[in-house]
C-alpha cells in the first residue's frame, strides 16, 4: 500500500511537470493558421508524447545490480512500469516522455526549482538532471528527473529505509540514460 502511495505522488508530481512545462512552452509556440489548416513545422512542436517504454529502460535485473534488492514488474503502460519486492515494502517507479530537448530540460529546471527537498545537480546523466530524496517517518522517496535529447525521464525508488537511497535511484538513472539515444 505505502509503495502505491509513492507511486502515486510520483505520478501526480509528473503530471504537475508535465502541465507546467507544456503550458510554460506554448505561450512562445508559433504556428500559422488559416481557415482549413494548420501549419506547424517539427522545430515548433511543443508538449508531450509518449516517450521510450520505460520497461527497456529500467529492468528487474538493472534493479537487482543496482538496488541490490529483487523486484518484480506489477504495472505496465505505456509511458510508466513499476516494479515491487515480494513484502511490498520497497518498489521503483518510471515514467518517460518525449518533447523538445528545450522543454525536457526546461521541466528539470523547473521541478529543480519549485520542490521543496534539497535538490542534488547530477552530472553523467542526460543533458539535464536531479535528485532529491524525501523521507517520511514510515517510508523514504529518492527521486531522479533527468533528460536526455527531448526524453524527459521520472524515477521513484521508495523503501522504508533511506540509507543509498538517492544514489541508488541516480545510479538506476544512469542505466536508464544509457539506453536512450
Amino acid at each position: 500500500m505505502r509503495f502505491r502511495l509513492a507511486v502515486a505522488a510520483g505520478a501526480f508530481v509528473m503530471g504537475v511537470v508535465l502541465l507546467l512545462t507544456a503550458c510554460g512552452s506554448s505561450s512562445s509556440s508559433s504556428s500559422t493558421h488559416t481557415s482549413s489548416t494548420t501549419t506547424t513545422s517539427s522545430s515548433q512542436r511543443t508538449g508531450f508524447q509518449a516517450g521510450p517504454d520505460p520497461c527497456r529502460l529500467v529492468t528487474s535485473q538493472v534493479i537487482v545490480t543496482g538496488l541490490n534488492e529483487q523486484m518484480a514488474q506489477v504495472k505496465r503502460s505505456k509511458a510508466s512500469c513499476d516494479y515491487m519486492n515480494a513484502a511490498g515494502t520497497a518498489g521503483v517507479s518510471i515514467s518517460t516522455a518525449k518533447t523538445t530537448s528545450a522543454g525536457a530540460e526546461a521541466a528539470v529546471s523547473s521541478t529543480a526549482r519549485t520542490t521543496k527537498a534539497k535538490v542534488t545537480h547530477v552530472s553523467g546523466v542526460g543533458n539535464s538532471a536531479i535528485a532529491y530524496l524525501v523521507t517520511t517517518k514510515t517510508l523514504s522517496i529518492a527521486t531522479c528527473l533527468f533528460a536526455k535529447n527531448g526524453t524527459l525521464v521520472f524515477l521513484n525508488v521508495s523503501s522504508p529505509n533511506a540509507n543509498h537511497l538517492e544514489p541508488a535511484a541516480i545510479a538506476l538513472a544512469k542505466a536508464a540514460a544509457s539506453h536512450i539515444s
